[in-house]
């Protein structure tokens, strides 16, 4: 179990092939970022293929099959899943993460599911919670992407972004970019 600020900060520690990620809180905009980053560091062939499933709507998934095939084209399959529910344990329990990476996406998912549970106790899963920002992470971001987007500020107007600017993650890089261009 990790929090999406220390995900983001310590990229290099974490094995992105080979394993299963539930990404899970109430922050839409960092929860896509981290599945985004954990996709842009998986290493897809030529012909690489992510699979979107969605609970909700196929109910009738068999996923110990989907990752038991093997593409003509390519050495891994990337899964992602969303809406999980706890019936999905029993089917994690027996897939074979050989040659797979599954991302669930589990917004809103709450604390006390079992599904939850079962991903902060789970021994070679990644748990990834994503709630709102902290100061101290927001203030690193904001100098990151000021950096990136070659923006400088006067000291007041950093400050005055800083404490008026929104504590979702995808807000806050939509309105750096927004000012960047407008530099």
């Amino acid at each position: 179990k990790v929090n999406a600020e220390k995900f983001l900060d310590n990229l290099d520690q974490y094995k992105f092939e080979k394993t299963v990620f539930f990404v899970s809180g109430n922050e839409e905009g960092l929860i896509n970022k981290v599945q985004n980053i954990i996709l842009g560091k998986h290493k897809p062939s030529i012909y690489g293929e992510i699979i979107t499933l969605d609970i909700k709507i196929d109910k009738k998934i068999n996923l110990k099959e989907l990752t038991h095939t093997q593409s003509l084209f390519n050495k891994s399959n990337v899964f992602q899943i969303k809406n999980p529910n706890d019936s999905l344990i029993a089917s994690l329990e027996k897939i074979n993460c050989e040659n797979n990476t599954i991302i669930i996406n589990g917004v809103n998912i709450k604390n006390n599911s079992k599904i939850k549970k079962y991903f902060d106790s789970h021994k070679k899963f990644y748990s990834i919670v994503c709630y709102k920002l902290t100061k101290t992470f927001k203030k690193k971001l904001v100098d990151k992407l000021f950096n990136q987007n070659s923006c400088k500020l006067s000291k007041d107007a950093y400050w005055f972004f800083l404490e008026n600017s929104s504590d979702d993650y995808q807000i806050l890089e939509n309105e750096v970019i927004k000012i960047s261009n407008y530099d």
